[in-house]
């Protein structure tokens, strides 16, 4: 290598318009790995550097101005070499094998024999395209990530799906949730996908809003019937009760309950009528201070005093207050009302 020192500086230095090669060789970066054949239609060609015939090459690429060097590998190699050897910095132009395993796992990862089988039914790619394919067929990689990268994209810029084979199951599914779906072609490509895929999951948002907000409607309409129906109940359940305790004073009755202390024990009672109805012992009582209607269950004192129970009115209508949980006053219950309902 003692003679190649001197094509190196000279070539990389007029290449790069500096004076000396620790000047020119940091502007220097690695572009890519070609065939003669390919590239000029001829199946040799010269290594720019040491001017032996060569059939493949090395690209190296000038950042500055944008020229480009036609090298042999050998020539590529050994340049590395005298630059590690004089301590020149090229921090852009490392070893050949490393850009070829780089170059070779991304085409084994992305360029399947699928992907490369679809360029070859195209009848109208570009040039460029046409040099990366014929590459590949020759060395078995292509000539660089960049142009490894190209050809994914106009993959994906051109190749052709069908869009049910492209959507995930969830997509899928949010198309067949809701009604009146967007409009969608039939096939698309993998750049087109994604904005697709964005345009689905928007619709599916706004659909599931609207869903959502007519839920809320029938909700609030369910709402507004349920709380008339109650009301149109209540009153309904009040003016029968009224009706009764008028038609039948010695069953219902209706007062404010009062507490006092009788014997030693809590009471509460109300007077009507000259008579006092007593709260039967088997009930607590909140004390509220509204109008209860009872139920009379026993007489203690002939028209003068009576035991009784006091009623709610709920969906069945009326009954005695909290009669589910007490069993015993249950079994009671229904031996005066075995319907459950006094409506």
């Amino acid at each position: 290598m003692h003679y190649k020192h001197e094509w190196f500086e000279k070539t990389l230095v007029n290449a790069s318009a500096k004076k000396t090669l620790a000047e020119a060789a940091p502007e220097w970066e690695f572009s890519h790995i070609g065939v003669v054949e390919i590239t000029t239609g001829k199946k040799y060609g010269s290594c720019q550097i040491c001017h032996a015939r060569i059939m493949q090459f090395v690209a190296i690429r000038n950042k500055k101005n944008g020229m480009y060097l036609l090298i042999g590998a050998d020539c590529y190699d050994k340049l590395l070499h005298y630059l590690a050897t004089e301590k020149i910095e090229a921090v852009t132009l490392v070893e050949r094998r490393q850009y070829i395993a780089a170059i070779k796992k991304y085409a084994k990862k992305n360029l399947t024999v699928a992907f490369l089988a679809w360029f070859k039914g195209q009848k109208t790619i570009p040039e460029t395209i046409k040099e990366t394919l014929a590459v590949i067929k020759k060395l078995k990689y292509p000539p660089s990530l960049k142009t490894a990268e190209e050809l994914v994209e106009y993959y994906k810029a051109h190749r052709r799906f069908s869009l049910a084979q492209l959507l995930t199951d969830e997509e899928q599914y949010l198309l067949e949730s809701y009604s009146r779906p967007p409009r969608l072609p039939k096939t698309c490509t993998l750049k087109a996908l994604p904005e697709i895929q964005e345009k689905i999951r928007a619709w599916a948002e706004a659909a599931k809003e609207r869903e959502r907000q007519r839920e809320e409607e029938k909700r609030l309409r369910r709402e507004e019937e349920r709380e008339k129906n109650q009301k149109l109940a209540k009153e309904k359940g009040l003016a029968e009760m009224e009706r009764r305790i008028k038609e039948n004073p010695s069953r219902y009755q209706k007062g404010v309950f009062q507490r006092q202390i009788f014997r030693g024990k809590e009471e509460w009672f109300f007077r009507q009528n000259g008579a006092k109805y007593i709260l039967s012992d088997r009930f607590g009582w909140e004390g509220k201070s509204e109008t209860t209607y009872v139920t009379i269950t026993r007489e203690i004192i002939p028209d003068r005093a009576y035991i009784v129970w006091p009623l709610i009115m709920d969906t069945w209508g009326w009954s005695v207050v909290d009669f589910a949980w007490r069993p015993k006053e249950e079994q009671a219950f229904r031996k005066i009302h075995p319907h459950h309902s006094i409506t």
